[in-house]
């Protein structure tokens, strides 16, 4: 389904009740109601443990590592806008490199770091840890961990999902079988149940 069908599928549903004033109907309103919707809809599948999030994912190559000269860490800046999901992956499903290194990347929270890596800075073997975050600039960023001047894996490549408000009108969303329902009932309930004036917030508040 193209996203323009998905939000006029939305409006038509929309018709006949009373309970949403006309100024919810419209269709940046509604664009940003299913976006919130779309975005609780992945994290839902997540927690109920679905297999197939590559199916929300899209493909960044040639993505560049950075040193931070100061810390001597390395970082990557995300190419673009990402969901923020619950689990230890978020928005950023794989990351791997582009050539044919050997290195696994595996994601990490602030707990797992202090676990593996505390031991020995520069990690085990040839696993590299990234942990997903927001930098003093307030760019979301990858820093690495485990990765070092000896063997730095530069460019790599992801596997991101974006949120919903990034799509064009006619790239194509993709929606479970049996989730359609559900995701414009979902949509509903928040144009229904939410002050307009905060469907109308910033997109960084309505995306996360």
């Amino acid at each position: 389904m193209k996203v323009i069908e998905l939000i006029e599928l939305v409006q038509y549903s929309l018709l006949g009740i009373p309970t949403i004033d006309d100024r919810s109907k419209h269709e940046e309103v509604i664009r940003a109601t299913v976006g919130r919707a779309y975005n609780q809809m992945i994290g839902s599948l997540i927690q109920k443990g679905y297999k197939n999030l590559s199916l929300f994912t899209k493909l960044y190559k040639n993505v560049e590592v950075v040193k931070d000269t100061d810390l001597g860490t390395y970082y990557s800046l995300l190419p673009v806008d990402i969901s923020f999901l619950p689990d230890i992956k978020s928005g950023v499903r794989s990351v791997s490199p582009v050539n044919d290194s050997t290195s696994e990347f595996m994601p990490l929270n602030r707990e797992k770091i202090s676990i593996i890596f505390n031991a020995d800075k520069n990690g085990i073997d040839t696993s590299i840890g990234y942990l997903v975050g927001i930098n003093e600039n307030s760019e979301i960023s990858i820093e690495y961990f485990g990765m070092n001047d000896n063997n730095v894996i530069n460019p790599v490549k992801m596997y991101l999902i974006r949120p919903f408000e990034d799509y064009d009108d006619m790239e194509d969303v993709h929606i479970p079988v049996g989730e359609d329902q559900a995701l414009i009932a979902l949509t509903i309930k928040i144009l229904s149940g939410q002050p307009q004036k905060d469907l109308k917030n910033s997109s960084s508040e309505i995306k996360y």
